[in-house]
């Protein structure tokens, strides 16, 4: 599954999304800010929430910043959780095999990836985020916009969680530097429950981050309003990275030319629930060539679910790519 802030929907960048259809199974578009309709052929659009009036006419400001592009064979499957998205974040049902029946042998290579068990239901549940940046006239009314949008982010994620695990895929526009993102054992929930530790799920505590940029406003509402007290975790600079060439792709997640400079940036982020950090077998970030801004955010999953009980730590043999 992947997520791509495109910067503005044109057709050049519909054939660079075609072109990579074949590796993912949903993909959410963010910044679509166009009337072009993002179709694949293969894949059912689901669309996000129309922007709050005034916001401005790019990105979310046309009510068309989000979408989520699901392979048809997953569809039945899946559904928006419309009472829990917002005009910011996208969410995306996927009922568990419990839900759903199971996989049956001719569909089990397109089950939903790491479903696993939870506490009161089996879903998986992904979110498809786009903030606009803290510079934006997204955020100049009312006061504290921004601050109560990363706070209904984390009012859905621990609802979510409730009914299954949770994953977050965007463009949160937050610096973090390698500032921590692990909720301590005993920190108490938002809700009033103390979460399982992260390091009970095999999260490694250090991140790598590129990005020297001191940590923001966003940035800590980033990780403290959403990571720490819903125990979702950063995969950028964590998670297992793909095998492939030596030298991997970049981690930055933002990169453009301004008066002939390269700026980079890591202001992407996908999130994960610690619980289901032992099904993450990968993560990369896809080089844009040159068609967005922004860099391309790909995430495997296990395809195997697991029972209730004690968490399991990961191997280096188990999180190797399918």
């Amino acid at each position: 599954m992947g997520y791509w802030n495109v910067n503005i929907l044109t057709a050049a960048k519909l054939d660079g999304l075609r072109a990579r259809a074949a590796t993912v199974d949903v993909l959410f578009l963010g910044e679509l800010g166009s009337s072009l309709t993002p179709t694949l052929p293969g894949f059912t659009r689901f669309d996000g929430l129309p922007a709050p009036a005034g916001r401005s006419p790019r990105g979310a400001g046309r009510g068309t910043g989000l979408c989520a592009l699901v392979r048809n064979s997953w569809v039945p499957r899946c559904g928006l959780e419309h009472a829990r998205s917002s005009p910011e974040c996208l969410w995306l049902r996927v009922r568990g095999p419990a839900a759903a029946g199971g996989p049956t042998a001719t569909t089990a290579a397109a089950a939903p990836a790491a479903v696993a068990a939870a506490p009161g239901g089996s879903d998986l549940f992904i979110g498809g985020v786009y903030f606009p940046p803290a510079s934006s006239q997204a955020w100049r009314a009312p006061p504290g916009a921004a601050a109560a949008a990363f706070e209904a982010l984390q009012e859905s994620t621990l609802a979510l969680q409730e009914a299954g695990r949770v994953l977050l895929l965007g463009d949160f526009n937050a610096h973090t530097a390698e500032r921590c993102d692990l909720a301590l054992p005993g920190a108490l929930h938002a809700a009033g429950a103390a979460p399982p530790p992260p390091a009970a799920w095999g999260v490694p505590q250090a991140r790598a981050n590129p990005d020297r940029a001191p940590v923001d406003a966003f940035g800590r509402l980033l990780i403290e309003t959403i990571c720490i007290p819903t125990a979702c975790v950063i995969l950028n600079g964590r998670a297992p990275r793909p095998p492939g060439p030596a030298v991997p792709s970049p981690l930055w997640t933002f990169e453009t030319e301004r008066a002939g400079e390269t700026l980079r940036s890591c202001v992407d982020y996908a999130l994960a629930d610690a619980r289901l950090y032992p099904h993450v077998r990968c993560f990369d970030i896809l080089p844009h060539a040159g068609l967005s801004d922004h860099h391309l955010l790909a995430l495997t999953l296990s395809t195997a679910a697991v029972g209730p009980g004690a968490p399991r730590t990961p191997t280096g043999a188990a999180l190797q790519p399918a």
